[in-house]
């Protein structure tokens, strides 16, 4: 049947239009922070912090609220970068961690080599009170420059992406080359939900406790598979072809929460780090992904003066 001047879309929805952010939305609670139209960073507003973090009976709230707000979709406040944020709240030093699991070490790495770097410096962000360094030929370095010792726990944040985008490609598309897979395999999988490094076992059976209906992974199937070790494990497997692609930050500016886009994804995983995703629920679709995130497996003792190479992780 065809009616003139009307055409049907297609049936799958062009990798472009996924691809493509959305025009951006006139605010009413928040502000952007920068005029440009390119600008998709959201800030609280000057006038709104003043009104709640003093108040009376809801500064906990608020400063919970801002917490969230920050660690997770990488909104603060207005007039203050990410840097100034992390280092104002020591965001990047320790991320919380309930569950031990298997990708996630308890052994204690030395750094024994002595400052300078070996390779000339591209950018220097700071983690606490350490400095990720990002050098020539795509190597990457945590440095001690202060005259005492430092400890990077594991579990810290180390990098982030500030910008990306989701798309479902067809199985015949072309994978995209700068992106990564959100993709399950099990319950020993370590992903960071609700602030704390967490495996996917205790958050599904959190959730099947609290509301079983929405104890789901999105675009996975979900299988019970119950082993010695864990009576409640799950098995996990994608069933559409789901990719996250970052996209440029909207400032020049670097912090944790941005930094990543420096190196392609697959290039922040070594010895000592691992990219996991920040997650939440979502009432429909289950458990969903936000953003990937590289995070330390093992604790890193920095001596004054030295430093530690990322390296790749040795492939057996």
């Amino acid at each position: 049947m065809e009616i003139s001047g009307f055409t049907l879309p297609p049936k799958e929805v062009p990798i472009d239009t996924l691809m493509s952010p959305p025009k951006r939305p006139v605010l009413s609670m928040m502000q952007w922070a920068e005029q440009s139209e390119k600008s998709s960073t959201a800030v609280v507003p000057q006038s709104v912090c003043d009104k709640w973090k003093r108040h009376e009976s809801f500064t906990q709230d608020f400063q919970r609220a801002m917490t969230e707000l920050r660690e997770t979709f990488g909104i603060f406040q207005a007039g203050q970068s990410g840097a100034q944020a992390l280092q104002k709240k020591r965001i990047g030093s320790e991320i919380k961690t309930e569950t031990p699991s298997k990708k996630l070490k308890t052994e204690t790495v030395e750094a024994a080599s002595t400052l300078p770097l070996p390779s000339a410096v591209l950018l220097e962000v700071p983690v606490g009170k350490a400095v990720l360094a990002i050098c020539e030929g795509d190597r990457v370095f945590v440095a001690n420059k202060r005259e005492d010792a430092l400890v990077i726990p594991a579990c810290t944040m180390l990098a982030s992406w500030a910008k990306g985008c989701f798309a479902i490609i067809s199985p015949d598309a072309a994978i995209p080359t700068t992106g990564i897979q959100w993709v399950l395999n099990d319950s020993a999988n370590v992903v960071y939900a609700d602030g704390v490094v967490q495996t996917i076992g205790k958050i599904i059976n959190d959730k099947r406790h609290n509301e079983p209906s929405t104890a789901k992974v999105w675009a996975h199937n979900m299988s019970d598979s119950p082993t010695p070790a864990d009576v409640s494990n799950v098995l996990l497997k994608a069933n559409k072809n789901v990719y996250y692609t970052p996209s440029a930050p909207d400032t020049e500016t670097m912090d944790v929460n941005s930094v990543g886009f420096k190196l392609l994804i697959k290039q922040w995983a070594s010895s000592v780090t691992e990219i996991v995703w920040n997650v939440r629920w979502n009432p429909t679709r289950g458990l969903v992904p936000i953003k990937p995130m590289v995070v330390t497996t093992q604790t890193i003792n920095l001596p004054a003066g030295c430093y530690l190479e990322l390296a790749p992780p040795i492939r057996i």
